[in-house]
């Protein structure tokens, strides 16, 4: 019997000509996936290093690393949006390779989602940059005037598919 992923929440990593970066993001990020059973999606836009090298040698420690490869470099916007379609999970963590989740963290965001209804996009931290309380926002103006600068950075970003 296959084992399921969570179908709550998944990473997606985009990528460029960075598999150093990539293979110790996924030293971090591997440990943290298996323990809640995370899917993780990497999309290579077309490097032209090591990159599928490390993506097949993390695929082998975990079954839940697909691989999206571009047949060549779309643009990082494209990538990213690339990468945040091919999850099938209900939220889809948008993560640079340079960032690091805490553990602490996937386990406040999986308790988030399993004990709402539902939310349009979820922005986490970025060690501790934020000091605004933790709260739902319903209008657009107000999240933007508190949280613009560290919705700037791509990996507090978590969005509902």
């Amino acid at each position: 019997m296959n084992p399921v992923g969570n179908p709550s929440l998944s990473i997606v990593i985009p990528s460029y000509n960075r598999a150093d970066f990539l293979d110790k993001s996924l030293s971090v990020h591997v440990p943290l996936a298996r323990s809640h059973n995370l899917q993780i999606f990497i999309s290579d836009n077309a490097s032209t290093d090591n990159t599928q090298d490390v993506i097949a040698k993390w695929q082998k420690e975990y079954g839940f690393i697909h691989s999206l490869r571009n047949a060549t470099t779309l643009g990082p916007e494209a990538n990213f949006e690339k990468a945040l379609k091919a999850a099938d999970t209900q939220y889809v963590w948008l993560l640079g390779d340079t960032s690091q989740i805490p553990e602490k963290g996937i386990v406040s965001v999986l308790k988030l989602i399993e004990s709402s209804d539902s939310y349009s996009a979820i922005v986490v931290n970025l060690i501790d940059k934020n000091t605004t309380a933790s709260q739902d926002y319903s209008c657009p103006d107000a999240l933007l005037t508190e949280l613009a600068g560290i919705m700037s950075c791509m990996s507090c970003l978590i969005y509902n598919k």
